[in-house]
């Protein structure tokens, strides 16, 4: 707010600035002769009060989609979180995430966080290397870990599991995931029948 005075007359202007320090909104009160610091304070006041009734929905909108900006952050789920699916499809040799969550403890329930992973592709076992675990756990205590893979070259329904090795050994494989695999577009088949009449 700033005022200009002439000789007992004051023209008072409103500006609301948001933080980057850019004008959001304006307000103008014309020129007034005072009788005192009483009748000042009183147009001073009423000035604020107009300014405030044009911006009020500007800075409800304003502050709305801060709260929308901040709720979209909070209510982005957990990977662990909701039920996974159990089969999906991808084309033969495509570049895929596989996830799957672990508690991160042993049968007993004591604090075990696997060494290193056991995948099977329709049983065939292999450990890979670059598994990556996610930085939070959920809710239930689940962690999420991932590994990039080329999808199997060959078409057909495969069968997933991984299971966590420790240092007593290997644990129990998960549940099975239905990979369905496509083999990619090509050329086009040869023509067939082909003939003049």
């Amino acid at each position: 707010m700033w005022l200009r005075v002439y000789k007992r007359r004051v023209k008072v202007f409103w500006q609301l600035r948001d933080r980057k320090n850019r004008v959001v909104a304006r307000a103008y009160q014309g020129m007034r002769t005072f009788r005192g610091a009483k009748d000042q304070s009183r147009f001073v006041m009423e000035g604020l009060r107009n300014c405030l009734r044009s911006t009020l929905p500007i800075l409800i909108l304003s502050a709305l989609l801060h709260i929308g900006s901040v709720v979209g952050v909070w209510a982005q789920t957990h990977p662990c979180d909701g039920t996974p699916p159990t089969s999906g499809t991808a084309v033969a040799g495509t570049l895929a995430t596989w996830i799957w969550c672990s508690t991160e403890l042993d049968t007993n329930g004591n604090v075990m966080v696997p060494s290193s992973w056991a995948t099977y592709d329709n049983g065939a076992r292999s450990v890979p290397s670059g598994v990556t675990a996610g930085p939070t756990k959920n809710a239930a205590g689940l962690r999420d870990y991932r590994f990039s893979i080329n999808a199997p070259a060959t078409a057909g329904v495969h069968t997933l599991e991984v299971a966590g090795i420790g240092p007593n050994g290997e644990g129990a494989k998960s549940s099975p995931f239905a990979l369905t695999v496509t083999l990619p577009l090509t050329v086009p088949a040869a023509p067939v029948k082909s003939h003049v009449q």
